[in-house]
C-alpha cells in the first residue's frame, strides 16, 4: 500500500503575498482631502450639577422679567405669587424657591430696571464728555428722561418711596438715586465741566440730577405735557447754572 502524499498546509492569497519574494507592499498614502478633515472633538457632557445650576438661574430670571411685566401692567397692588409665576410659565410654589416673600422680588426687579436705567443714562452722556456741545448735552437730558419715562411704574415708586424707611423698594430707590449722582459727579469730574472747582462740581451735579428727576414727576404727574419743550429747558437752565457757577 503506497504512502499517501503529505498534503500542504494551504496558504492564502494575504500569506502568499507575504512570502512572495521580490513584492514589497507599500501603504498607500491618503488622499489630500483625507488628510484636511479632522477629527471634532466632542465636548465632555454637562454633570447635573452644572445643568441644574443654569435652569435655576434661568427660573430666577424668569421670575424677575415676570415681576417687572406685572408690575408695569397693573402696579405694586396687583402684585402677587400667583400672577409672577404665570407670567413667568412656572409653577407658584417655585415662586419660593428663588425668593422669601413679595418683597424679596420686588427689590430683584427694582435692581434690575436700576440697572437698565442708569447703565442708559451713561450711555447716553458719554459723548458729551469733552466737547461740551448743546447737541451732546441735549442727548444727555434727553437720554435722562426717556430712561426713566419707558418704566413708568418703577419711576413713580423711585421717587414715591425714597425717602420712606420701612419699606425695601425704598432703600433701593435712594441707592439709585445716590448712584445716578455719583456717575454724573464722576462724568463731571471726568472732562465735561472742564477745570470748574470741586465745590461748583458737587452743586452743580446736584442741580442737575434733581432738576431731571422734577421734570420726570411732572410728566409722569401730566402737569407737564410737551417732553421735548421739557428737555430743551432743562438745557438751558443747565447752561445757565453752569455759567453762572464757574464763575464764583
Amino acid at each position: 500500500m503506497a504512502k499517501s502524499a503529505k498534503q500542504k498546509p494551504r496558504t492564502t492569497g494575504k500569506q502568499r503575498r507575504a512570502i512572495s519574494p521580490g513584492k514589497k507592499t507599500t501603504k498607500k498614502a491618503p488622499s489630500a482631502a483625507k488628510r484636511r478633515v479632522t477629527r471634532k472633538r466632542t465636548p465632555p457632557p454637562k454633570t447635573k450639577k452644572s445643568t441644574r445650576a443654569q435652569a435655576k438661574e434661568r427660573s430666577h430670571k424668569k421670575l424677575i422679567n415676570a415681576t417687572i411685566r406685572v408690575l408695569r401692567r397693573e402696579g405694586p397692588q396687583g402684585l402677587t405669587t400667583g400672577k409672577i409665576a404665570r407670567a413667568a410659565g412656572l409653577s407658584q410654589p417655585s415662586f419660593y424657591v428663588h425668593f422669601s416673600d413679595m418683597d424679596d422680588a420686588l427689590e430683584a426687579a427694582a435692581e434690575e430696571i436700576g440697572t437698565r436705567i442708569r447703565k442708559t443714562i451713561r450711555e447716553e452722556r458719554r459723548p458729551f464728555t469733552g466737547t461740551r456741545s448743546r447737541d451732546t448735552l441735549r442727548a444727555a437730558f434727553a437720554g435722562a428722561v426717556n430712561a426713566f419715562m419707558a418704566h413708568p411704574t418703577f419711576t413713580e415708586l423711585v421717587l414715591r418711596y425714597r425717602r420712606d424707611d420701612s419699606s425695601p423698594i425704598g432703600a433701593y430707590s435712594r441707592d439709585l438715586v445716590a448712584s445716578i449722582f455719583r456717575d454724573l459727579h464722576a462724568d463731571f469730574q471726568g472732562g465735561m465741566l472742564g477745570d470748574a472747582p470741586l465745590r461748583s462740581v458737587d452743586i452743580y451735579a446736584q442741580l442737575i440730577a434733581y432738576m431731571t428727576f422734577g421734570v420726570v414727576e411732572g410728566l409722569l404727574d401730566g402737569t407737564l405735557d410737551d417732553r421735548e419743550a421739557c428737555i430743551d429747558t432743562l438745557v438751558d437752565a443747565a447752561i445757565a447754572s453752569y455759567r453762572q457757577l464757574s464763575q464764583q
